[in-house]
């Protein structure tokens, strides 16, 4: 987060490096910053003549050397923003190997939009030391937990309504964690309920939960024994078109996580250690833990029992996955220790 730090900074300052590196995951972020390069460079003139924006399959060097020579028009630079070159193309070897040579009027950008350049390239160490002498690296990862929620209580508050901390986490725990989905459901909970809070009520009506999010609700309501609530559950799935497969393997996963989780609480893992360890958001091992309190080690055993039966049976040629989550919800909600 130090190199989107500093790129934060240069477009404060109107400071700016002579070339930069810009990819990462987080495609909201990154195209947030590259229209903040925009802005500060044409001072929100969407026509400014002094910002070009290629290709990089397209980009020939020629072209590229001949803009980089070219003097500003209306700004103090010029911004240069290559989208997707491949590492091979003549103009990402020229900065590789004469980024000093570029006129320092100019700022070029080399945005990994859709695709990176593979790290593990020869080619790309080079590149990487030639951007680093002249300019800086910035990969723009997924925010953490902390900075998700924040993000949502912020704007939700622009878009006239507020949510409270722990419905944050809720949302969180129920749509994709992505900024573009969120920024979608966050604008979708602040126009219905706008100039009120809003609630997990809110969150349940209107958010695209994902499968996740669904069959968490299906194995919660199998955990508390609620018959009619889990088959409502599955039909949920299914009314999602959700493939029957997708659901049996989100089944398995989760009591295969609750399992880990319950294991390594019980041998006195701090949560923190333990979505480290699982790779796991912070915020969905602290659900889990929450859930899991009341139930034991030997359970859950025979919970992954009956979904591994199940994951078997599925694979025949002949399985009727519906009928076979059906029977597969049956047992679950008769879940029992193994004697």
């Amino acid at each position: 987060m130090a190199a989107l730090g500093t790129l934060a900074e240069d477009i404060k300052n109107g400071s700016f490096k002579k070339i930069y590196y810009v990819y990462g995951p987080e495609a909201y972020l990154k195209r947030f910053y590259i229209n903040e390069l925009k802005k500060a460079v044409s001072g929100g003139d969407s026509s400014c003549p002094d910002v070009f924006v290629y290709d990089g399959k397209d980009l020939d060097l020629r072209n590229f050397t001949d803009i980089t020579e070219m003097f500003p028009m209306m700004s103090e630079k010029k911004l240069i923003i290559i989208k997707d070159s491949p590492i091979s193309s003549p103009v990402v070897q020229y900065i590789k190997e004469s980024a000093a040579e570029i006129p320092d009027d100019n700022i070029v950008v080399l945005y990994g939009e859709t695709e990176s350049f593979d790290e593990r390239l020869k080619d790309f160490k080079a590149l990487k030391s030639s951007i680093e002498k002249n300019g800086k690296i910035c990969k723009i990862d997924k925010p953490d937990t902390a900075t998700l929620e924040r993000w949502i209580m912020q704007h939700t508050k622009k878009g006239g309504s507020e949510i409270d901390l722990s419905v944050a986490r809720y949302l969180l725990t129920q749509a994709p964690n992505d900024l573009d989905t969120l920024s979608t459901e966050v604008h979708k909970l602040s126009s219905y309920c706008f100039g009120r809070k809003i609630t997990k009520e809110d969150i349940d009506v209107l958010v695209c939960k994902t499968a996740e999010a669904r069959t968490f609700d299906l194995t919660d309501a199998i955990l508390d024994k609620n018959k009619t609530l889990a088959f409502e559950k599955l039909e949920d799935l299914y009314d999602a078109r959700t493939n029957e497969i997708i659901i049996l393997s989100a089944i398995f996963s989760t009591f295969g996580n609750m399992y880990k989780i319950k294991a390594l609480i019980s041998s006195g893992t701090p949560l923190d250690t333990v979505a480290k360890l699982l790779e796991m958001k912070d915020f969905m091992v602290k659900k889990y833990a929450q859930r899991l309190r009341s139930v034991s080690i030997k359970e859950l055993e025979y919970a992954l029992e009956v979904c591994a039966e199940a994951d078997v049976a599925s694979k025949s040629t002949s399985a009727d996955n519906k009928a076979l989550l059906a029977s597969l919800t049956a047992k679950l909600l008769g879940v029992q220790t193994k004697k």
